[in-house]
């Protein structure tokens, strides 16, 4: 089932162009350049139309004027897509500095009836009112949150009782394809500085913030100390480091190839893998219930196939990269 209300195309294209010359402008991060690469290839966009649909649509979809929150949807091209497809309003909500300034650039921009407001916050401490919306959309952004369980605990409370939490994300734990990648990925991200090999780039950057903290430290203890330092945020290598140089060595976290890193730039996790069917039972805890939905892939011709290979998911989720949720609030929540 698909949301019956169509997409103007010629209407979108129109916001998509004003979006896409707004991102020439301010300078092109990978969110912000989703709108210029809409802009230049009709493909790609009818391919996020497609996959916003087939997002709003799992479990039926919602009714015309629902209000949606873009929970980590950075500069809000999806929001857009929402609320040409019915949404009366999209709240997008991301700790993204740059992606904010864009959006709230763009947004009064934006037709009457496309009403997306921005916020810089946490998604797992959005400000918004208890049973406030009716659907809680998280594109590829679950695998960046470093405490889902305030995330789902959030998202539970702002929803409307009925309402609905849309996951999509393209960590399945279960492919072993993916959590090899996923590995790999992570081993690159933490390679320690050694002679011939380029360090890896969260190690860096928690090198960097050592060095520009406590300058005279020294290369080696710089180094020594951001290896003890993984998976910490900015503030806690910078405390972890202070004891550290103080002969407390008792805040001691090294990569040992299981964990997720974390940019402690960004204080983001870098692509946390999931078990779909275990996160299923955590929302559950949540007070709702969840249905877990392997995907296969995001384009149009594949339409039959996605509702085969969801319906299927028993068999074919650890064939899967993705995977969908898509979790109801009880109506006595």
């Amino acid at each position: 089932m698909t949301l019956t209300r169509r997409v103007d195309d010629r209407k979108l294209g129109r916001l998509v162009r004003l979006g896409a010359e707004e991102a020439r402008r301010s300078g092109e991060g990978e969110a912000i350049s989703r709108w210029v690469t809409a802009d230049e290839n009709p493909i790609y966009l009818r391919r996020l139309v497609y996959h916003v649909s087939g997002l709003l649509s799992l479990n039926g979809p919602p009714r015309h004027g629902f209000a949606l929150l873009d929970a980590g949807g950075g500069s809000g091209l999806l929001s857009v897509i929402a609320c040409l497809m019915g949404a009366s309003r999209g709240i997008v909500i991301d700790t993204n500095r740059h992606l904010m300034d864009f959006l709230l650039a763009v947004a009064p921009r934006l037709a009457p009836d496309v009403r997306v407001e921005g916020y810089l916050r946490d998604v797992a401490s959005t400000g918004l009112p208890d049973a406030s919306v009716d659907v809680v959309l998280c594109n590829e952004a679950l695998s960046h949150m470093l405490d889902v369980e305030r995330f789902l605990d959030e998202a539970g409370r702002v929803l409307r009782p009925g309402g609905r939490l849309v996951i999509s994300d393209s960590n399945n734990e279960t492919n072993p394809r993916v959590r090899r990648d996923r590995i790999k990925e992570w081993e690159r991200f933490e390679r320690p500085a050694r002679e011939g090999c380029e360090a890896g780039e969260l190690f860096i950057k928690r090198r960097d913030l050592i060095e520009a903290r406590f300058p005279g430290i020294g290369a080696e203890t710089a180094c020594e100390i951001a290896t003890a330092t993984f998976g910490m945020t900015g503030e806690q290598v910078m405390e972890a480091a202070s004891l550290w140089l103080r002969g407390d060595r008792r805040e001691v976290s090294r990569y040992d190839g299981t964990r997720c890193p974390i940019d402690p730039i960004s204080n983001q996790c870098a692509d946390r893998l999931f078990r779909p069917y275990e996160l299923g039972r955590r929302l559950n805890r949540h007070g709702m219930r969840a249905s877990v939905r392997a995907h296969f892939a995001t384009v149009p011709p594949y339409r039959a196939l996605n509702g085969l290979w969801g319906a299927m998911s028993p068999l074919t989720l650890h064939l899967s990269r993705a995977f969908r949720i898509v979790a109801v609030k009880e109506m006595s929540a």
